[in-house]
């Protein structure tokens, strides 16, 4: 469940402006954020996107009242203990959730795509392949420079 989710600050006094994660098409996130601006997390294949926020439960932790009725461990809940009604239905919050559901063969793998974009891409994953082909001869390139040359590839 790839996660997104925003540090909170609105509750413990450092800055009172909340900010917002919505969906806002199929497998598509928007992210808005007082200082950060917009960003949008596009997630491949249109998997379940679940919302909460990020607050602690209380009432677990220590027998007190919620802030929110979406605390930050709704996701658990919701995928292990298959309580529904623990993340938010309206699809906003202040973390949010990619929920694939992957039948992995033993000794097999998946791939899980997604982009996070300061701008609502149309084609997401048009050159996607490319793109981190092309990052990752980018890291080895770097770290190549400035790699000891006595050390092995492990």
């Amino acid at each position: 469940m790839p996660t997104l989710w925003f540090r909170n600050t609105w509750s413990w006094g450092k800055d009172d402006r909340k900010p917002s994660l919505r969906e806002v098409g199929p497998g598509a996130i928007q992210a808005t954020h007082p200082e950060l601006g917009g960003y949008w997390l596009h997630c491949d294949g249109a998997p379940e996107l679940l919302f909460t926020e990020n607050e602690s439960n209380a009432q677990r932790l220590w027998g007190e009242l919620n802030a929110s009725f979406y605390v930050k461990d709704a996701f658990h809940a919701y995928v292990v203990s298959a309580q529904g009604g623990t993340v938010n239905p309206a699809k906003v919050g202040t973390k949010a959730a990619a929920h694939y559901e992957l039948d992995v063969p033993g000794g097999g793998s998946t791939t899980v795509r997604l982009r996070l974009a300061a701008a609502k891409v149309g084609e997401a994953f048009a050159g996607f392949d490319r793109i981190v082909t092309n990052r990752v001869a980018d890291a080895d390139e770097f770290y190549e420079r400035i790699s000891p040359k006595s050390l092995n590839d492990d």
